[in-house]
Parts: structure tokens; C-alpha cells; sequence
């Protein structure tokens, strides 16, 4: 954001300013008079009970607080790059209390923390409740859940068998044994089976995610990571082939890591 702490007093600044508010969607307020500061300027901006002064190079947010529950959802949403600071802190440092302060670094995050702003408190300056989306895992459909996340995997050696294979003797023994054949069975079988479910039951069991969603991104990529290190466990044991580069494993991992976000989307235990 471009520094506009001057001496004296700039027309060209001044209207800077108060195109800056409109763009963001913020009331903007008139003085007489510069106000002293920083920035000379007559334009300051209001919603909501906030009040926005522009300082050298970022916006300053105040005369209102944001509760520490909305502020932690603020933080989890709002990408590095916008620069929206709780507390005037340098850094994005995430709240942990109540914040009356915030300090904006780009116009981009200026407009993000309006809509915010907008959306989560009503025309009398109330914090709306948004009640959280329920799960769809419950303990009768938790195998369900499980095998739609094992089926990630074994679409995955479906279509990259030519690099990649795994050979498990419980999946032979089934076929030696007739109960299953050849053709219908799945290559993940049996123990290897185990492999994948028995993270994901954990993930399930120390997030509680039965009765809780996520949340918070980093989290949601601790646990697809915790999955396909499973995953990669499993190959490693059974693997037949493996011709698979280095880069090939980077792109092939981060191509299953959002697979796995998008089937705990599709549940609702991710938001």
C-alpha cells in the first residue's frame, strides 16, 4: 500500500484516501479540516461501530471490538497475503482474546475485512450466530466414510499402475481360496486395508470428529498427511513395483492431499 504520510496537507492524497474506503464498500466521513496525523486527510471511514484511519502504508481499524471467536474465524480464513493484523502486531499472529485493534496492509484485505464485517454482524451492530454445519460421519456410517477414503487410493493405483504396484498376499489368499476373483477384488485388501483405516480412525477418534467439524485449514492438512502417510506406509510394505520420480511422488501426494480435503468437504467435517 503506498505510504502517504506527508508534512503538509495533498489534495491527490486526500482524494486517495477516500477512493480507497469506497472501494472497499466503507462509509466514508468528512471533517472540515485535515485531521492531524500521519496522513493528512479529512476522509475516515465507518461500519458497523468500526472506525478506519488511514496511517502511512495500511489502514487502522478500531472503536469496535471483534469478539475472540469471530477473530480465530477471521484469522483460519483470511490468506497471508492480505495483511490483516490483529492487534497491530506485526506478522499474522493468531488472537487469543478479544480484538479491538486491527491493522489492514492492502486494499485487498481492507475490502476482505469489510465483507467480513458485513456478513457476521447485523444493522444494529450485532454479532450474527452462525450456528456450525453438522457432520454427516456418525458411528453408523463411519465404515462408509472409511472405505470412501481407502477408494481414494485405490483409484489412485487403478490409474498409475504402470509406476506403481503393490502385491498383498491376503488379496492372493482370497483369490486362491475363492472368495473373490481376480477381477472384482480390490488391491487394497485385507491388512493392507488396515493401513489406511486404522489413521483415519484416529484422526476421527482425537479430532472427535462425530460431533465436531474442522475448521482450520492447517489442521484439515495435519490430518490428510497423517492418511497418506498411511498410504505411503502400505506401499512401501507391499510394493511390487515403485518407478515413480521424486517430482511424480510431490505432485501424485499433493494431487491425494485434496482429494482427501474434498471427500471430508463432501461430508461436512471440513468447512
Amino acid at each position: 500500500m503506498q505510504n502517504l504520510a506527508r508534512n503538509n496537507y495533498s489534495k491527490n492524497y486526500d482524494d486517495q484516501v477516500k477512493e480507497e474506503l469506497i472501494s472497499a464498500g466503507i462509509s466514508v466521513e468528512e471533517t472540515p479540516f485535515p485531521m492531524i496525523g500521519e496522513v493528512k486527510t479529512r476522509y475516515f471511514g465507518t461500519l458497523c461501530g468500526f472506525v478506519f484511519h488511514r496511517a502511512w502504508t495500511y489502514w487502522v481499524v478500531e472503536k469496535a471490538t471483534v469478539p475472540k471467536y469471530k477473530a480465530k474465524i477471521l484469522f483460519d480464513s483470511a490468506p497471508d497475503f492480505l495483511g490483516i493484523r490483529a492487534y497491530g502486531l506485526a506478522g499474522k499472529q493468531e488472537p487469543d482474546s478479544d480484538v479491538d485493534t486491527y491493522h489492514i496492509d492492502t486494499l485487498a484485505g481492507l475490502w476482505y475485512f469489510a465483507e467480513f464485517i458485513k456478513h457476521n454482524m447485523d444493522g444494529a451492530g450485532k454479532w450474527r450466530y452462525h450456528p456450525r454445519v453438522t457432520s454427516c460421519l456418525q458411528e453408523d456410517n463411519k465404515a462408509e466414510f472409511i472405505g470412501q477414503i481407502v477408494d481414494i487410493f485405490e483409484d489412485y493405483l487403478d490409474e498409475n499402475k504402470t509406476c506403481v504396484s503393490i502385491a498383498v498376499p491376503d488379496r492372493q489368499e482370497a483369490i486362491d481360496n475363492n472368495e473373490t476373483d481376480e477381477d472384482s477384488a480390490a488391491q487394497i485388501y485385507g491388512r493392507a486395508y488396515d493401513c489406511i483405516e486404522e489413521p483415519t480412525m484416529q484422526v476421527i477418534e482425537e479430532f472427535h470428529l462425530l460431533d465436531s467439524t474442522i475448521q482450520n485449514r492447517d489442521i484439515m492438512q495435519k490430518i490428510a498427511h497423517h492418511i497418506l502417510d498411511g498410504f505411503n506406509d502400505m506401499v512401501s510394505y507391499y510394493k511390487n513395483s515403485d518407478t515413480r520420480t521424486d517430482e511424480q511422488k510431490y505432485w501424485h501426494e499433493k494431487a491425494l492431499r485434496l482429494e482427501i480435503e474434498n471427500t471430508f468437504l463432501a461430508w461436512k467435517i471440513y468447512q
